[in-house]
């Protein structure tokens, strides 16, 4: 299924209900937070099966932060870039997935305004015995209420080392 793009979004330009248009069904939506383009692939993989067997669609927050000497309309990365990556890796999916650019200051408010209350999100972190960046976010995103699910994967290894 080839996944649909909502357009970037300046979600620090004031209050919006939600950055992209909502569907007039009802069906069930899974939020995969863009991380790294592997986690996120990892992540995407067990979002689709699940939204698989819950009849459920698939939305891919990209949140992209743009440092305070730029204006919001002017990224350093050109949101062009951003959606070819992300709709390569989308490609695969079987189900229904809509991929939204937010252009952002601060990382957490975005997520905040883009997801629905009690959302199901689901996560690519990697398999670590000290907190990642990313597992970090993901208990940031249960204590605000929301339902976590990761994708753990392993390790990168040291290349030629032994």
């Amino acid at each position: 299924m080839v996944p649909s793009l909502a357009g970037s979004t300046d979600l620090d330009a004031g209050p919006v209900e939600r950055p992209w248009p909502r569907d007039t069904d009802s069906r069930l939506e899974i939020f995969v937070v863009f991380t790294t383009l592997e986690l996120t692939a990892a992540a995407l993989k067990k979002a689709s099966a699940l939204a698989c067997s819950l009849d459920a669609r698939i939305v891919v927050l990209a949140a992209r932060i743009v440092p305070y000497p730029l204006a919001l309309a002017t990224p350093p990365v050109p949101p062009s870039f951003d959606e070819r990556r992300l709709r390569r890796i989308a490609a695969g999916c079987p189900v229904e997935t809509t991929i939204v650019l937010c252009l952002c200051r601060d990382l957490w408010q975005s997520l905040i305004l883009a997801l629905t209350p009690n959302a199901l999100v689901v996560l690519g972190v990697r398999k670590r015995w000290w907190p990642t960046r990313e597992t970090r976010l993901a208990w940031k995103l249960r204590r605000a209420g929301y339902d976590v699910m990761t994708a753990e994967t392993a390790p990168q290894t040291l290349q030629g080392g032994k």
